[in-house]
């Protein structure tokens, strides 16, 4: 399970951008590499992660935003999941400040349709930066100090039908680091 998880985290790291990993589990210690555009050593002791896997990932996903108290980040493909919406909705209703940055550049109407949506209710949105040729990250950061990161877009086949694979991991060292990731793409990105 432990190599299944290192595998995992490894891969979704490469797809992520990339970073040093040391990851420490009983003495043992595992060293990963994804190169991209990060050279800094994240050094995990205290971390906590589990595997999320589709079908059957929506309960999980609305539980983790609706266990927001102060931030959610997130950063999308694509995203049409309505409970998803809905539970975004219920978190900046309980004065959670939520932030979301989607593709615009997919043949979908339906980032479109959730991007109004989410705007009409307050949350703050902006389009992904054209820097790079499509952002197709699929993160989420709470409170600065969860990330869930990996396959799963935000619609209803990849929560409930399609094979997923993503991690959740509590660890503020990783989160920070995504969340400054989130901040340059944030910046970078085109309001609605």
């Amino acid at each position: 399970m432990r190599n299944l998880l290192l595998a995992l985290i490894f891969g979704i790291l490469i797809g992520a951008g990339g970073t040093y990993v040391l990851l420490e589990s009983g003495g043992l210690e595992s060293q990963i590499f994804a190169p991209f555009n990060s050279n800094s050593l994240v050094k995990i002791s205290e971390a906590s992660a589990q595997p999320v896997f589709s079908p059957d990932a929506e309960e999980f996903f609305v539980s983790q935003i609706d266990s927001a108290q102060k931030t959610i980040d997130v950063e999308m493909y694509t995203f049409s999941n309505k409970n998803l919406i809905s539970a975004l909705e219920r978190a900046k209703e309980r004065g959670v400040k939520v932030r979301l940055i989607l593709e615009s550049r997919i043949d979908s109407t339906t980032n479109i349709a959730t991007m109004k949506t989410l705007k009409a209710d307050g949350i703050e949105a902006r389009w992904a930066t054209i820097t790079y040729k499509l952002t197709h990250a699929k993160l989420m950061i709470i409170d600065g100090k969860k990330v869930i990161v990996g396959s799963h877009n935000w619609s209803k086949a990849a929560m409930t039908a399609n094979r997923e694979a993503s991690v959740y991991i509590e660890s503020e060292k990783l989160a920070q680091e995504f969340l400054g990731e989130f901040e340059k793409d944030w910046e970078l990105g085109t309001p609605n």
